[in-house]
């Protein structure tokens, strides 16, 4: 294609975004003439135009960039709603004119395919996944050693969740040894006569084995401080305990948090619409996958679940959270958070307890991605916006 053709195609890019701006720069760096149409554009209208429909208000924004003149629109913001309805703005204003549009729905694309042969519907989620997964089975890359890292650091004094009860065992112990020792005082009793007669106390089944009439004020005071003390003692624990169970039972099977045992299994954390494309092709592929997200309400929680991925609520950033995954042991950690310097985090945490751990990561900026790579010895930065602006310049390369 000769040099004033390439400089003379324009291209509408609509959306706001990294996907939006990584398109924009993409083609812009091919030669495209391109003009950029703000999500918030369509959202603020000035008081002269409140009375415009929606549509009518994107028409006039599509007319006013020159879709009539242009070669191509791309359409990638990151809601899918918005995405085609613009779609419908665009081929109502110019039929003849290539597509390119973002779509995180599977099920939206195969409609949308149908309205027009010109429009490209890319997913950006899809595409992204896989180079991930390609990263994933890539094992002939020459890796660096990560300098003082041949011994896994492991964290320091690890917190013994249990360590109440064991206390409150000790204090239960301890009420029984001093009940003991007031009936031999008072009582004159053996040791074991003593034992038997605060644990009838403390199981209120006394048979009258100690008697009331050789006791002093003071005695009768103690014995009363005593009487109440242990049971006041026993509800506490009891509700301690019945407190343990029931959290444990909702971090268990709820929050998923409890020790992982798999080995050689992935780690994913960060569940959105890219983490969920991942965890599909990795289950798809027999992978047992660990998912660490810190949303509980996350919409996509029930759908891996269903795939059969353990799913282990919490912030991927702390280092035991990333142990009770399984850390360790794993062959793979993919760190797909909307957040660079997060997933950085939490790969080289990751890294300084596993040196033979898969690190992927996804970094929204390319410029430093390359970087990060090399500095921080992860096997592949990848950014999703910047894969999928590669397919759709591609296809308007070829359809333009």
């Amino acid at each position: 294609m000769n040099p004033e053709k390439q400089n003379a195609r324009r291209a509408l890019v609509i959306g706001s975004g990294h996907l939006a701006l990584q398109t924009a720069r993409l083609l812009t760096s091919r030669g495209w003439s391109v003009a950029t149409i703000s999500s918030s554009q369509f959202d603020d209208r000035p008081e002269t135009k409140k009375i415009e429909s929606s549509f009518e208000h994107a028409s006039a924004l599509f007319n006013d960039a020159g879709i009539a003149t242009a070669h191509a629109v791309c359409i990638v913001d990151d809601e899918d709603r918005r995405n085609l309805q613009l779609t419908l703005v665009a081929l109502a204003l110019n039929k003849n004119i290539p597509i390119a549009i973002a779509l995180w729905s599977d099920a939206l694309a195969e409609h949308i395919t149908h309205a027009s042969p010109l429009v490209y519907v890319c997913n950006p989620a899809a595409i992204a996944t896989a180079h991930f997964i390609a990263a994933l089975e890539d094992k002939h890359e020459n890796l660096t050693a990560v300098a003082n890292n041949d011994e896994h650091k492991k964290p320091a004094h690890p917190i013994n969740k249990n360590g109440y009860i064991a206390q409150l065992l000790i204090a239960f112990a301890l009420v029984i040894a001093l009940g003991a020792l007031f009936f031999k005082l008072t009582e004159g009793t053996t040791w074991l006569d003593s034992v038997y007669l605060i644990v009838t106390v403390i199981t209120s089944v006394n048979f009258g084995d100690a008697a009331l009439h050789n006791y002093t004020v003071g005695m009768k005071f103690v014995r009363i401080v005593l009487l109440l003390g242990v049971q006041f003692f026993i509800l506490l624990t009891f509700s301690f305990i019945i407190d343990h169970i029931i959290k444990r039972r909702v971090e268990r099977f709820e929050f998923g948090r409890r020790r992982y045992t798999f080995k050689n299994h992935v780690i994913l954390a960060g569940l959105g619409r890219v983490g969920y494309h991942v965890v599909r092709e990795l289950r798809q592929r027999n992978h047992e996958v660990v998912i660490v997200e810190h949303d509980e309400h996350n919409r996509f929680l029930d759908l891996v679940r269903n795939l059969g991925a353990q799913v282990f609520i919490g912030d991927a950033s702390l280092t035991k959270n990333l142990v009770e995954a399984g850390v360790e042991r794993a062959a793979a950690l993919f760190s797909v958070i909307d957040d660079d310097l997060a997933n950085l985090e939490i790969s080289m945490k990751a890294r300084s307890l596993n040196s033979a751990l898969r690190v992927i990561v996804r970094i929204f900026d390319t410029d430093v991605a390359e970087t990060i790579k090399n500095r921080f010895n992860i096997h592949r930065a990848l950014s999703t916006s910047a894969l999928a602006a590669e397919h759709i310049a591609e296809r308007l390369e070829k359809v333009s």
